[in-house]
């Protein structure tokens, strides 16, 4: 099988974390053998006609099974260059947009299959309703953010103690009393995520491999949908 995946938030120097689970993604299709070529393109308006144009390109000097694109307009440039079959994942903004919104839910009309969107909407629209919620929020300092910076930055630093710790330890005590915790020893926050090879900084060594951590992660949450589907 071959799958042309589709992307314009592709990872760089300066923001490694950015689209990086698409990446990685890829790179586990192809450790399962499947045969996967990844184009991106930068973002930006001026950039959607050439990335047309060349995967209209790619699709006809290639003989692909499937085209896989990522966010709303990045999936009106497969369509546009006669991707088929079709898949287009949407990440939740891409829908809602004021804008791109109005495009990408006519885009769902048009594809062979619609990916996962975690979206929050009218309950009447919903596959799943929220019961509750709960917001934390403390005095810690900002621990993305760092003095004079203009913005919080996640994905390629983690401050660990004492902030991150405390703030989340807080947040852990005010939940129901029957909430459950899975704890992962020798995991670590970066591997938690797709935020690339590297460590990130603030962030300590992992004493398990990246697979296994995330196997438990899946593990404990398709045990937590099997019993909220049992209920």
């Amino acid at each position: 099988m071959r799958v042309l995946v589709v992307m314009n938030f592709a990872p760089d120097e300066a923001t490694p974390q950015r689209g990086r689970w698409v990446v990685d993604q890829v790179d586990a299709l192809r450790a399962g053998g499947i045969d996967v070529d990844l184009f991106t393109f930068p973002p930006g308006k001026d950039q959607y006609l050439p990335a047309t144009r060349e995967i209209r390109r790619l699709i006809r000097d290639n003989e692909y099974d499937l085209v896989h694109a990522h966010y709303g307009l990045a999936g009106w440039c497969a369509r546009l260059a006669g991707a088929r079959p079709l898949i287009v994942t949407f990440h939740g903004t891409d829908v809602r947009h004021p804008v791109v919104g109005r495009m990408s839910r006519r885009l769902t009309k048009s594809i062979d299959l619609t990916g996962a969107a975690i979206l929050i909407g009218p309950g009447d629209e919903a596959v799943a309703v929220i019961n509750g919620s709960f917001s934390f929020v403390t005095d810690t300092p900002d621990f993305w953010r760092r003095e004079h910076a203009n913005y919080p930055s996640h994905g390629d630093r983690f401050t660990g103690e004492p902030a991150y710790f405390k703030h989340v330890t807080g947040a852990a005590e005010r939940l129901p009393a029957d909430a459950r915790f899975v704890l992962i020893p020798g995991g670590n926050h970066t591997q938690f995520g797709s935020y690339g090879q590297g460590l990130q900084r603030g962030d300590n060594p992992a004493t398990i491999s990246r697979e296994e951590q995330q196997s438990q992660i899946v593990d404990a949450t398709v045990e937590l949908l099997a019993t909220i589907s049992a209920g």
